[in-house]
């Protein structure tokens, strides 16, 4: 019997190396305003990744 996959979630924390001894933050909602740069850079990343994980998912349900 196949499995099918309708949705995915997805969770991820980015730490650096100088807040890793540091208490966690709760992250920023998409499309939140008023992020740093570096913020920003990090959300375009997460966004990609997911894009490309969707992207593949995808491709195997067309198979």
């Amino acid at each position: 019997m196949p499995l099918e996959v309708n949705e995915i979630g997805i969770q991820l924390r980015v730490r650096d190396g100088v807040d890793a001894a540091g208490p966690e933050t709760p992250s920023t909602p998409v499309g939140d305003c008023g992020c740093s740069d570096e913020k920003k850079e990090r959300q375009a990343l997460v966004e990609e990744c997911l894009r490309r994980v969707l992207q593949v998912l995808r491709a195997r349900q067309e198979r």
